[in-house]
């Protein structure tokens, strides 16, 4: 029975090894501020990942200004009242001038989950002139 469990564990740790190696601590640049001061937008320059050809998919943390944080409760209501930021899992077609957001998670101030979507939308957008969307693709689409 020690042996099973010693190899178990030799597998788990090796598992946790192999699959922390791939992805590296967050590198946060910011890369937009937000209208109407709702907050401050960053990129995790670090994580870029491209799925396909002329296909570019990172992380986006929007951190939020109080003022954010008021839009939000009148918006969705009072769980929002300790909302910090939202992680957004964006995706962009460098060739096509096209996003689209993958998944988003909304965080407190001490780091639990307010509310997580999987996005319905398998469909890409047109990249509006002058968006964050459009900020995001001349940043990481180079």
């Amino acid at each position: 029975m020690k042996s099973l469990s010693f190899k178990l564990g030799f597998i788990f740790i090796g598992l946790v090894i192999f699959g922390c190696a791939g992805k590296r601590a967050a590198d946060w640049r910011l890369f937009a501020e937000t209208q109407a001061e709702i907050g401050v937008i960053y990129y995790d320059g670090a994580n870029i990942t491209h799925p396909s050809k002329h296909i570019v998919r990172t992380w986006v943390r929007l951190v939020y200004s109080n003022e954010g944080v008021a839009l939000q409760v009148k918006e969705l209501g009072k769980r929002y009242e300790d909302l910090s930021y939202t992680l957004i899992l964006w995706e962009v077609n460098c060739v096509g001038q096209k996003n689209r957001v993958l998944q988003s998670t909304s965080y407190s101030r001490d780091a639990k989950i307010i509310s997580s979507n999987l996005s319905q939308q398998t469909e890409w957008s047109s990249i509006n002139p002058g968006s964050i969307g459009e900020i995001l693709y001349r940043t990481v689409c180079k």
